[in-house]
């Protein structure tokens, strides 16, 4: 009885060993997957379209509405008086690249980090799913009755 305890320990004991190599395998991995400087080393143009896709998020979202006002009045300038359709065909298509390259840009950071971390997609899965539901169901309290 005593042999089979002692055995049962050691194989806790071997359990616990790897269980701490493995948790500082992933400790390391995360830690270089984070890393900006070794993401730049292996994926530069990745990391150079995330940072440029980052910023145009954040000018975005940081000037909105004096982003547009600047640029129509510098177009404006540029061009002589315009016209009301020239400018809101000129506000459009620079608010479709806009989307655009956030739009890429967020794909490339969802890639990469499927890549990186696993189980990551499952997870975005999961509450992409529930996020999906819970608006559903926000819309079906706030339809009207019939």
């Amino acid at each position: 009885m005593g042999e089979m305890a002692n055995q049962i320990q050691g194989h806790i004991e071997e359990q616990r060993d790897q269980l701490g190599r493995n948790i500082s395998d992933l400790q390391q991995k995360v830690k270089q997957t984070l890393d900006w400087r070794t993401q730049m080393q292996e994926r530069p143009m990745t990391v150079l379209a995330v940072a440029f896709a980052g910023g145009a998020l954040l000018s975005a979202v940081m000037n909105g509405e004096k982003v547009g006002r600047y640029a129509s009045h510098a177009w404006q300038m540029e061009s002589g008086p315009a016209t009301s359709p020239e400018r809101h065909k000129a506000n459009q298509a620079w608010d479709t690249v806009k989307a655009s390259l956030i739009g890429a840009g967020v794909s490339m950071v969802k890639q990469f980090f499927e890549q990186s971390i696993p189980g990551f997609r499952e997870h975005y899965q999961k509450t992409a799913r529930e996020q999906s539901s819970d608006a559903e169901a926000a819309a079906f309290r706030q339809a009207p009755a019939a």
